[in-house]
């Protein structure tokens, strides 16, 4: 994830949360898809908030945004 990125997902989280948490470690992942192996660093981004209907609703468009580059 560049770091624009994940600049921008953390304010935007910390803006609707109140606060938003990101690991720094990399995490390195590979998988392989119709004969072709691909490779990405993973950044994990921690939101610790109160179980509520209304989170889930929020964060799935957010997240579906998230897994494609612009």
């Amino acid at each position: 994830m560049p770091a624009e990125w994940l600049a921008e997902a953390v304010l935007e989280i910390a803006d609707h949360f109140g606060a938003a948490s990101y690991e720094t470690q990399k995490v390195e992942g590979h998988w392989r898809h119709g004969g072709v192996l691909y490779r990405n660093d993973l950044v994990r981004i921690v939101v610790d908030v109160p179980d509520s209907a209304e989170e889930p609703q929020w964060m799935k468009p957010v997240q579906a945004r998230w897994k494609i580059p612009p």
